[in-house]
């Protein structure tokens, strides 16, 4: 009994012992690589939200004519929770001028807990996880080395590679028939789940306002909706904290017209549409919001 108590601590030991030498060591690869080029060069102007805002808006027009660093920090299965995580630990390293968020669809977060997992010793960072993903936040306290099993690849792959792009931005090239699609992470909008990203709204917008950091909204155009699932949801809040919206839907005010060709699919600008977008979407945010 003895034997086999001391068997169990000493494996416990050296379990520990090798998750803190793993965590150790991918924190600094991951610190070091072009995976967070972007916490370095301190952007003064931060794109957030999901794949729409990812493939759609190259921010190197606006770095061109108004001289401002900017990055496209959107990410393809990105929501809420993502963007809220992202900016608290983006607010705890430098203070940005300007935060230009995304109308997101509710959606699952489950790579919102991957994406967020190398920040986690940031405590906003924590608290979200903690409330959305708490069997992540269970298994990140557990295991450290456990924050970068999903980008572990990505990890090793970047010490020897580098980014294609400076502002985050990323192109989709094609074009396909229009057709009707449910995004694969969607869920049923319930009272419950339109409460919860009401209260992250107002998070994201108030957290923004503390630091003097001023916010822009922005409904995505869309090929053959109307507007977004949530775009209620991020008007409210935009006309409650008094913030810029930017309404690029079919019946906003803001509506560019856009020829199919320029979408990759229902809900995605291609790169000739991003290209067209981005210097529409430019030139009213110029209009509507001081850049400097």
């Amino acid at each position: 009994m003895t034997k086999t108590l001391f068997r169990f601590v000493i494996f416990i030991f050296v379990l520990f012992v090798l998750d803190r030498t793993f965590f150790f060591g991918l924190d600094a690869l991951y610190e070091r690589s072009h995976l967070t080029d972007f916490l370095r060069r301190r952007p003064e102007i931060v794109f957030m939200g999901d794949s729409k805002f990812h493939f759609g808006i190259d921010p190197s027009l606006i770095e061109k004519n108004e001289n401002l660093r900017c990055y496209n920090a959107a990410h393809e299965a990105g929501g809420l929770v993502f963007s809220r995580g992202l900016q608290a630990a983006i607010l705890s390293r430098w203070t940005p001028k300007m935060f230009v968020l995304e109308t997101m669809d509710l959606s699952s977060e489950k790579a919102a807990a991957a994406a967020l997992a190398p920040f986690f010793k940031n405590k906003e960072v924590r608290d979200l996880l903690r409330r959305f993903e708490p069997s992540y936040w269970f298994r990140y306290h557990l295991l450290k080395s456990a924050r970068f099993n999903a980008r572990l690849l990505r990890i090793l792959k970047a010490q020897w590679t580098s980014t294609d792009s400076n502002t985050g931005y990323k192109a989709l090239h094609g074009y396909h028939p229009r057709k009707d699609t449910v995004p694969p992470n969607s869920i049923n909008v319930t009272e419950a789940t339109e409460f919860a990203a009401a209260d992250l709204i107002d998070e994201f917008i108030e957290a923004a306002k503390s630091k003097g950091v001023r916010v822009v909204i922005v409904e995505m155009p869309l090929r053959n909706k109307r507007h977004s699932r949530s775009y209620n949801l991020f008007k409210t809040a935009a006309l409650k904290h008094q913030v810029k919206w930017l309404d690029f839907s079919k019946e906003g005010e803001d509506f560019v017209a856009l020829a199919d060709r320029l979408f990759y699919d229902d809900e995605h600008l291609n790169h000739e549409g991003a290209a067209v977008f981005s210097d529409f979407f430019y030139q009213k945010l110029r209009l509507k919001e001081n850049l400097r």
